[in-house]
C-alpha cells in the first residue's frame, strides 16, 4: 500500500455533468472505500487532494487509470470527449490499458465514439454492484496502487461535510400525508364456507373450482372454500356431484392466524379471483406476467383519445395517457399502461396495486419477446417521476370504479366486496423540502390547466427494439 498520493497514482473518473453525477459520486466513494486514490469533479477533496485546474496535466501526470463512464451524454459532450481524447494520447505513450470504459446505459454499439468502439466495456447497465465487482477486479489485476488517505473514514468524513446530503437539512416538524398503493378491502363477511363434496353412486369425485361461477378454491380433493353457499354451486358442479356438508370458518380466525395453516392462502386466493373477475368485466385486455399475475392493460381506442380524466386525492381534476408512442429512425413503438393487484391480509385486508408498461408495434397486439419489452421499458420509463406512476394508477382505478367511487368484486350472489378508488394514505410526523421543487419536465400528460402537446417523443431506443416484428400476445 502506498503511503501517500504519488505521481501517476490517481484513478480519474470522467463522466457527463450533470447527467451522471449521481453515478459518478457513488462510484468514486466505492473506490475510495476500497483504498483507491480517486478523483472526480463531484467529490474533489475526498482524500485531501486539491482541485485540478489543469485537467490535461492531471490526466497525463497524475492518473494511473482513466475511467470513462460511457453514456448517451458522455458520448457526445465536448468536455468528456476532450478528456477521453487526452487519455487516448496518454495511453499511446504507456504500456498496458490506461483507459477503462464503463457502459452505463443503452447506448447502441454502432453509436459509440469511434475511438473506443472496439473496447471491452464493463457492464454497469444491468447492475451497478456487479459492474463494480468487475472494475475492482480489473484495478487489482492491473496493480493500481492504493493510498492510506482513502479509506472508509475518509468517505464518512466527506459525507458529513456535505450539507446538501445532511439528513436533517430541509426536515421540519409538520404532519405530511402520503398516498400508498394499498387499497383497503371493505365488507368482508364474518365467515367463509368450507364445502365437502360427494357424489351420487360409485365413482371418482373430480371437480375444477376454476370453472365455478363464483370464486372458489380447493381445500382438499373433496372440499373447497368460498364465500358462496352450497346452493350457489349447484350448477357449477358436475351433475353427479353435490355438496354433502358445509362448515363455517370465521374470517377473523384466519386474520388472527388461529385457523389451520393453509386457510390464509385460501382467503387470499378468493380475493385474487374476485379482483380478476371484476376487472374482466371491463374492456381491458389481460396479459399474464412472468410470475403468472394477471395484468390488465389498455389498447388503442378503448377510451377516447387513449386518455383518462380523473380527480386526484386533493380534488384537482387531471388527466393521464394510458397509451403513448415514440418514434426513432422512422419507426414507431407504442407503450400500453396496465395494472395488476396482489391481495394481502395484514395489517388489514388490502390489495397492493401496481402499474406496468407493455409494448406493441400497432397499439393493439403486444410484443412476444419479454427481453425486448424489458429493454424498452427501461428506456421509456427512465424519466417517469413518481407522480406520473401514481396518477396513472389513480386514473385507472377511477376508470373501473362506479359513480360512487367503488370497485365491486363479485364473490357470491349475496356478496360483493368493495374497494375504494383512492388508496390508503399514511401520515408522517415530519415533512421535508421536496426535491421536486427543482423544475422537472413532464413528457406526455399534464393537469387540465396546461395546454401543451402530449406526444411522447422523448425516449431513446435501439434499432433492434424497433425492428422486431413479433406480434404475439406478451410483453
Amino acid at each position: 500500500m502506498a503511503a501517500g498520493i504519488q505521481n501517476e497514482s490517481m484513478v480519474f473518473i470522467s463522466h457527463a455533468n450533470p447527467e451522471q453525477n449521481e453515478f459518478a459520486r457513488w462510484l468514486t466513494l466505492q473506490l475510495a472505500n476500497e483504498g483507491y486514490p480517486v478523483w472526480c469533479d463531484v467529490t474533489r477533496l475526498l482524500g485531501g487532494e486539491k482541485f485540478w485546474e489543469n485537467i490535461q496535466d492531471a490526466i497525463a501526470k497524475r492518473t494511473s487509470k482513466f475511467v470513462f463512464v460511457l453514456t448517451h451524454a458522455s458520448n457526445t459532450k465536448a468536455g468528456t470527449l476532450d478528456e477521453l481524447n487526452c487519455a487516448i494520447g496518454v495511453e499511446k505513450k504507456r504500456e498496458g490499458d490506461f483507459i477503462v470504459t464503463l457502459k452505463l446505459d443503452d447506448l447502441p454499439f454502432e453509436d459509440v465514439y469511434i475511438n473506443i468502439q472496439r473496447r471491452n466495456h464493463i457492464d454497469f447497465q444491468n447492475s451497478w454492484a456487479s459492474g463494480l465487482a468487475q472494475l475492482l477486479k480489473r484495478l487489482k489485476e492491473d496493480q493500481i496502487p492504493t493510498s492510506d488517505s482513502f479509506n472508509p473514514k475518509a468517505v464518512c468524513t466527506w459525507w458529513r461535510s456535505q450539507l446538501e446530503f445532511d439528513a436533517e437539512q430541509g426536515v421540519f416538524q409538520e404532519v405530511d400525508e402520503h398516498l400508498s398503493n394499498w387499497f383497503e378491502v371493505g365488507g368482508l363477511p364474518a365467515v367463509v364456507y368450507r364445502h365437502l363434496v360427494t357424489r351420487n353412486g360409485i365413482g371418482k369425485i373430480d371437480f375444477d373450482t376454476r370453472a365455478f361461477r363464483w370464486p372458489a378454491v380447493n381445500d382438499t380433493a373433496l372440499s373447497f372454500f368460498s364465500f358462496g353457499k352450497a346452493a350457489d354451486f349447484a350448477t357449477s358442479l358436475p351433475a353427479e356431484l353435490y355438496v354433502e356438508d358445509t362448515s363455517e370458518v370465521t374470517v377473523q380466525s384466519i386474520l388472527d392466524r388461529r385457523a389451520p395453516k393453509g386457510y390464509p392462502a385460501h382467503l387470499t386466493e378468493l380475493l385474487r379471483q374476485g379482483w380478476e373477475r371484476a376487472i374482466e368485466r371491463t374492456r381491458l385486455r389481460m396479459y399474464e406476467l412472468s410470475n403468472r399475475t394477471k395484468c390488465f392493460y389498455f389498447v388503442r381506442g378503448l377510451v377516447e383519445n387513449d386518455r383518462l380524466f380523473f380527480e386526484r386525492a386533493d380534488g384537482k381534476r387531471a388527466y393521464r395517457d394510458v397509451i403513448g408512442h415514440s418514434t426513432r429512425m422512422g419507426r414507431t413503438r407504442y407503450w400500453h399502461y396496465g395494472i395488476s393487484a396482489k391481495p394481502a391480509l395484514h395489517p388489514t385486508p388490502h390489495y397492493v396495486v401496481r402499474g406496468h408498461v407493455l409494448f406493441s408495434n400497432d397499439a393493439l397486439t403486444l410484443w412476444k419477446s419479454k427481453d425486448k419489452a424489458a429493454r424498452a421499458r427501461r428506456s421509456q420509463c427512465k424519466s417517469w417521476w413518481n407522480d406520473e406512476w401514481r396518477d396513472r394508477l389513480l386514473a385507472v382505478m377511477a376508470h373501473v370504479a362506479d359513480e360512487q367511487g367503488a370497485i365491486w368484486l363479485p364473490m357470491s350472489p349475496q356478496l360483493s366486496l368493495a374497494i375504494p378508488r383512492l388508496p390508503q394514505a399514511f401520515e408522517s410526523p415530519v415533512s421535508y423540502v421536496d426535491p421536486d421543487d427543482i423544475v422537472k419536465e413532464d413528457h406526455d400528460d399534464y393537469s387540465l390547466e396546461e395546454e401543451e402537446d402530449d406526444a411522447d417523443l422523448s425516449d431513446e431506443e435501439s434499432e433492434e427494439e424497433n425492428s422486431d416484428d413479433e406480434t404475439d400476445q406478451g410483453g
